[in-house]
């Protein structure tokens, strides 16, 4: 190639990207993510490191790759935006196979950060040269989700199946010194990152692909064992179920048909419920680092909302529920305990004398019915919450009872579950909540569950 002077030139010369630069280090291409604060993974981005890996694949003149995080980090994770919605091409599975395919070795330097689909790149470039204080990991299955560009396939032809189970369903943050005792850093940089990435680079002869690589073996207790944490930690969800039947898939699939159905439960999981309900949970934690809840405030939420649910549940033990029924039901719905428990002896004494002495008709309860019923009388504290300025945002109060009183993450919270059920909707179920009737209940305005008060 020449430039308009008529001096030779280099294919990285004709690449631009918004989000991704690339420049020549010698005989090294070095391709640099520019996308601040974190260096998401978005389509601009995965569309710059694709037309780098093109250029390096065409360019006789090069003989390696580095690629490179701009800022403080490498990629810390994708763009979860971009999870609610159609994902656009090329997708994450694309730019790693083109890293592969690439006949030149491509190595991957990691700072700050290596998260979910930055971790997952990095393990399909050739070698992984790290800072001293980088951390990388896995964390789709915290999100509703399980890895979907290769990590539950790649992972355990470096550290085999259990160690696998145990960082993909814990989502943890390994850093630098052990990563490197697992094998997943190649070296690391005591100097300059990109300096040490790029002699590596160079000292490499050939392609070292992962997925040439066996997967590690280990005894068949330990990954039993690992597995059994793993289900345990993780609830039984079907996710980290998926996760977990992926890595010990990789043990005897090619891994072509792993990466591929690994793929598909990622997509299917990525558009559930319950991942929409863990993002919503993870942008509330981001806004609360920035503007953090005051412990008295937090406290009283709780006691507000449990109340709430507690009066609710007593009242269906007046029309005829058990409280064996409704702490079974709002467990299986995922709440860590039900309302009654030890007090259960108690509590029927109690509220059977309150039915008999009103003459309360009885009749069947559902679980169904048990577990909406209750949601609708938090949902409804919590829009009192909002108007009293008790929570400044109903997001605020969806965290506190995660966190703090047994809420499921995977539903989000009890302002969530009010505004994923619909303005309409809600108010249908809080006039037959009114209806029913109940010591304390108060009829509440929902407008901020589903205005500023939501954010």
């Amino acid at each position: 190639m020449t430039d308009p002077t008529g001096a030779p030139t280099r294919q990285a010369d004709a690449v631009h990207s918004v989000k991704v630069s690339v420049e020549t280090d010698g005989d090294v291409l070095v391709i640099t993510i520019r996308n601040p604060p974190i260096n998401a993974g978005s389509l601009a981005v995965r569309q710059g490191v694709l037309a780098g890996i093109a250029c390096l694949s065409a360019d006789d003149s090069l003989v390696a790759g580095v690629i490179i995080g701009g800022g403080t980090t490498f990629i810390a994770g994708s763009d979860l935006r971009e999870f609610g919605q159609p994902l656009q091409d090329p997708q994450l599975p694309a730019v790693i196979a083109a890293i592969e395919a690439c006949p030149k070795p491509v190595v991957a330097a990691i700072h700050g950060a290596a998260l979910g689909g930055g971790f997952e790149l990095a393990l399909g470039c050739d070698a992984r040269v790290a800072s001293r204080k980088a951390v990388v990991g896995l964390p789709e299955v915290t999100l509703g989700m399980l890895p979907g560009a290769g990590g539950t396939q790649r992972l355990p032809r470096i550290v085999g199946c259990a160690k696998s189970i145990d960082l993909v369903c814990s989502g943890e943050r390994v850093e630098t010194a052990a990563a490197a005792g697992l094998g997943v850093v190649d070296a690391i940089a005591e100097g300059d990152l990109r300096e040490a990435a790029v002699a590596f680079a160079l000292s490499m002869k050939k392609k070292r692909r992962l997925r040439d690589e066996a997967p590690k073996a280990d005894a068949p207790e330990v990954v039993e064992a690992a597995v059994q944490a793993a289900l345990q930690a993780g609830r039984d969800r079907p996710w980290v179920k998926s996760a977990i039947e992926r890595v010990l898939a990789a043990r005897s699939e090619p891994i072509d048909e792993g990466l591929t159905k690994e793929r598909a439960l990622f997509q299917h999981y990525r558009q559930a419920p319950e991942a929409a309900a863990l993002r919503h949970l993870f942008f509330a934690e981001r806004e609360a680092a920035r503007h953090p809840l005051s412990i008295e405030s937090g406290a009283l939420i709780g006691e507000r909302i449990n109340d709430a649910c507690r009066r609710q549940c007593e009242q269906m033990l007046t029309e005829g529920a058990t409280p064996a029924r409704i702490d079974q039901a709002l467990q299986a719905f995922g709440f860590a305990t039900g309302p009654f428990g030890p007090e259960m002896p108690r509590a029927v004494a109690r509220l059977d004398h309150a039915a008999a002495e009103k003459r309360i008709p009885q009749r069947e309860i559902t679980d169904a019915q048990i577990v909406r019923r209750a949601l609708m009388a938090m949902a409804n504290e919590a829009a009192h919450l909002l108007s009293e300025g008790v929570a400044a945002r109903a997001s605020n109060i969806d965290l506190t009872m995660v966190q703090a009183h047994g809420f499921p993450r995977w539903e989000g919270g009890p302002a969530y579950q009010a505004e994923r059920l619909g303005r309409d909707a809600l108010e249908t179920e809080l006039n037959q909540l009114a209806a029913v009737g109940g010591a304390g209940f108060r009829r509440a305005d929902t407008h901020l569950l589903f205005g500023a008060g939501a954010a």
